[in-house]
């Protein structure tokens, strides 16, 4: 009986501070991520230029969210092309392109990075 005095008490509490007690019950584990998409999507930049992406992913509820940078783990196919760091974003470092590639969760998304060299434009 006083756990449920204290909940009620508690509650009210959180109200008065702008917080909405039932927050934390919105959130499943059993919605899984259907895909994960990248943008931009076939970006072009000159070397040593940096394109940030960001991941957006689509859950098997509907529901699209873009998580933090932080929580993706970004990859690229050609490092002598572009390096992608933890936060997503990519440096040119010579022409040429690199499929860049972000993991969320377990599911994959993949875009083309073209680098260019700036100076023959």
């Amino acid at each position: 009986m006083w756990k449920t005095r204290h909940r009620l008490w508690f509650a009210p509490g959180l109200l008065s501070l702008g917080m909405c007690a039932c927050a934390v019950f919105i959130t499943s584990n059993n919605v899984k991520v259907r895909l994960v998409t990248l943008t931009p999507a076939n970006p072009a930049i000159a070397i040593g230029d940096v394109q940030q992406f960001i991941a957006n992913v689509t859950y098997d509820d509907g529901v699209v969210t873009q998580p933090a940078p932080v929580y993706v783990q970004w990859a690229t196919s050609d490092p002598s092309v572009a390096v992608v760091d933890s936060q997503g974003r990519a440096t040119g470092l010579r022409a040429g392109s690199a499929v860049i590639t972000g993991t969320y969760k377990g599911v994959s998304g993949s875009t083309v990075l073209a680098v260019s060299d700036a100076s023959r434009v």
